[in-house]
């Protein structure tokens, strides 16, 4: 008998098929993207690299026609939004804007937010979205750690690890001979409970006062600490876990280092440059889209790189360049958008 090689054999097993609801699948898809709001999402150097850039959009110049719009506070908020959940959403009402704190993008592209005065239905012109990175499937912010998922899971386990590590009772030791009396394990476990640094007498494993140091080990009457003892392999993760988080946020390591001063002003000129700057002309597009033109300046941030870029400015005019085009390239001169 011939064997018809892509006949399947009906005596075979088949697997069966898995039923699911189409809605359960739905649901389980905005589960797993609820992973990446901020309670699940925030680690200690994510605290870092978003306080950092909001305290730099607070000290940005504003102006033009809607600088009304982008005060300190606004500006503050705009730069955690944008490391914490990758995007910052505001509506604008005249010539301000109103923070929304929920929102979902319709099929028509029109935009249903939650306000103060509840949920309303808006065009998107008139909604400001700055974005760090962009969700094609859904069209919403993309935060870093959202985008780095192993990442943030695994800087969440180990942080979560060593604070466990912290709850351990401190407290210190202090072996005895034993008088007779059956030893009360109850009244042991409450005394290291309460130490809280302060000293427990308990039972050596010697009897007697009488057979001495002959008789038990020198170091059996020694204090004996107690208190949390973090695994140096797990310390060097999360440091390189950190770093990986800032760098991933845009925040130069060596500022978060004991480095010289050298290496400190280079990563603040490279965050500067790298980071605030850019992430700054992201907002001000989006903000002209929705018909608030602003421009900003941050002379009071690269007012600290001043002197690295007059060695620039140097170097480029006795190499023979033109001193306008120095100074532009040195950063002397901010170029308009």
């Amino acid at each position: 008998m011939a064997i018809i090689p892509w006949k399947r054999d009906v005596s075979e097993k088949q697997p069966e098929a898995e039923d699911r609801n189409y809605s359960d699948i739905v649901t389980q898809a905005l589960v797993d993207a609820a992973t990446d709001n901020l309670t699940d999402a925030y680690v200690s150097a994510l605290e870092i690299a978003a306080g950092q850039l909001s305290r730099a959009f607070a000290a940005a110049g504003v102006s033009g026609t809607g600088a009304a719009a982008f005060d300190t506070w606004t500006m503050a908020q705009i730069g955690r939004s944008l490391v914490e959940g990758g995007e910052a959403v505001w509506y604008r009402v005249g010539r301000r804007l109103m923070r929304a704190d929920n929102y979902e993008i319709l099929p028509t592209g029109r935009y249903q937010l939650s306000l103060a005065g509840g949920v309303r239905t808006k065009d998107a012109r008139r909604v400001f979205h700055a974005r760090w990175n962009v969700d094609t499937a859904s069209g919403r912010g993309l935060s870093p750690l959202g985008a780095a998922r192993t990442l943030r899971q695994l800087m969440q386990r180990l942080e979560g690890s060593l604070a466990t590590e912290g709850n351990a009772a401190v407290g210190y030791l202090l072996p005895v001979p034993s008088d007779g009396a059956a030893g009360n394990i109850e009244q042991l476990k409450q005394d290291l409970a309460a130490l809280q640094g302060r000293i427990a007498v308990v039972e050596t494993t010697r009897q007697g006062w009488g057979e001495g140091q002959s008789a038990a080990p020198r170091r059996d009457f020694d204090l004996a600490r107690l208190g949390p003892a973090y695994p140096e392999g797990n310390v060097r993760l999360f440091v390189a876990a950190r770093e990986s988080v800032l760098a991933a946020c845009g925040y130069p390591v060596q500022l978060a280092q004991d480095s010289d001063g050298t290496a400190q002003r280079e990563a603040w000129r490279r965050y500067l440059h790298g980071t605030v700057a850019p992430l700054g002309r992201i907002v001000a597009r989006e903000a002209q889209r929705v018909g608030l033109a602003i421009a900003l300046d941050w002379d009071a941030l690269f007012a600290s790189d001043i002197a690295g870029r007059a060695r620039a400015f140097q170097s480029l005019v006795g190499g023979g360049m033109d001193i306008a085009q120095a100074a532009a390239a040195a950063g002397l001169l901010m170029e308009e958008d």
